[in-house]
């Protein structure tokens, strides 16, 4: 359930980030301004502010259950692999000694939990972002303009996706 809540609060996160940190949002409160509208102009200040603490509400749980859930990912694995050196022969625990056998369990625990939380968060995380953005951008301008716009990201998605099967086949041999 700790993964669970650690994926979504960062879609809530990364949903209101892609939301009020454009650069839109902070030019319109600026032109409003200028033109004269100081009530507009505050109310949209305030809004932005509130985004702004909403991110930071949302950010501190983030934080602190990602945190939560490496650390338990790294102390089942710890376990299950100091289980596992127990079972050797003597002469293993001769030939090498505890304090780098200790030194690469951390260290390999810590990697796999960065590796098995981290990286599927930071993945879905720039997901969120695109598909965010894609709507922004979607619902701002013409739809004739919004597919020209986007055409070009799909080929180009196309083009990565067998760049990178192909350049992965090459690393394999």
């Amino acid at each position: 359930p700790t993964v669970v809540y650690v994926i979504i609060l960062s879609v809530i996160t990364t949903a209101l980030r892609a939301k009020f940190h454009q650069i839109g949002v902070w030019v319109r409160v600026i032109e409003v301004g200028a033109s004269g509208d100081y009530a507009l102009a505050m109310d949209l200040l305030f809004e932005l502010w509130m985004g702004h603490l909403l991110i930071k509400f949302f950010e501190l749980p983030q934080s602190t259950y990602e945190k939560r859930a490496k650390s338990i990912f790294g102390s089942r694995i710890r376990h299950g692999v100091l289980s596992a050196m127990v079972r050797q022969d003597f002469e293993y625990f001769d030939k090498t000694p505890s304090g780098v056998l200790q030194e690469r369990l951390n260290r390999d625990s810590d990697e796999l939990g960065e590796n098995l939380i981290g990286f599927p968060q930071e993945m879905l995380e720039k997901f969120t972002w695109v598909c965010c953005n894609l709507y922004i951008v979607y619902y701002q301008t013409q739809r004739d303009l919004f597919i020209v716009a986007v055409c070009p990201v799909i080929l180009m998605m196309t083009f990565q996706y067998f760049a990178f099967k192909y350049f992965r086949r090459a690393n394999e041999r």
